[in-house]
């Protein structure tokens, strides 16, 4: 029993000596790619914010102009439009 385990001990080390079967230019590239996709992460979701806040913005000035037609037209519409665009 002992003698299996150190045979395996053995193939271990022998594994992590002889490494993941990379080249240092393929773990370069690859953590290129890392680096690269990361950044495109980082710019969608900086995009995707801006994106959030414009509709945010857009649906106030909706709220904003549907009650403004409200008060013109001095009697209520009978509905209110809510954030998903229906009408309740």
């Amino acid at each position: 029993m002992n003698v299996l385990v150190g045979v395996a001990g053995v193939l271990t080390l022998m594994m992590f000596i002889a490494g993941c079967g990379h080249t240092d230019e393929e773990m370069a590239g690859k953590d290129q790619r890392i680096a690269k996709l990361t950044a495109d992460l980082g710019l969608a979701r900086a995009q995707l914010a801006d994106d959030k806040a414009t509709f945010d913005q857009s649906w106030a000035e909706v709220f904003r102009l549907h009650d403004e037609v409200q008060r013109l037209a001095g009697a209520s519409m009978g509905c209110s439009i809510g954030p998903d665009g229906g009408r309740r």
